[in-house]
């Protein structure tokens, strides 16, 4: 539940979803949008074409007292990218970056040739210091 730390600016989830919900406008309609949680089970809004349905996705997140998976996420996030025909494939996670949820072996599996499409970016923002 570290998401749920609050700050001046409100809980790390909210200051979260407020910032995705920013990168979600820019985008166009009928771009494909997928939101993945790392709570377990982690659940999915895939592909959305619709920016309004996107954005009501991201608002539905809730904070969870399940411990967060970040390597599941980012497989989960792969496997959609990984079939996707976009040309622009990009995963943004959105962390505090506690250390119960890494494991920096896990981690380095997740980006390990036969694992992840390299032609997929990723973006760590890390909210509790505001920092890309």
């Amino acid at each position: 539940m570290s998401m749920g730390y609050v700050t001046d600016n409100g809980n790390y989830l909210n200051q979260s979803k407020q910032i995705i919900g920013k990168v979600i406008k820019q985008l166009q309609e009928g771009d494909d949008v997928s939101i993945v949680s790392t709570t377990s089970p982690v659940p999915v809004a895939e592909n959305e074409k619709s920016i309004k349905l996107a954005v009501k996705r991201l608002n539905s997140v809730e904070l969870t007292d399940a411990m967060g998976n970040i390597p599941n996420s980012l497989l989960t996030a792969n496997k959609i990218l990984s079939s996707s025909k976009n040309y622009n494939k990009e995963i943004y996670l959105f962390t505090d970056l506690q250390q119960s949820n890494l494991d920096k072996s896990e981690i380095e599996r997740i980006f390990s040739v036969d694992k992840f499409d390299k032609n997929i970016r990723i973006y760590i923002y890390n909210i509790r210091n505001g920092k890309e």
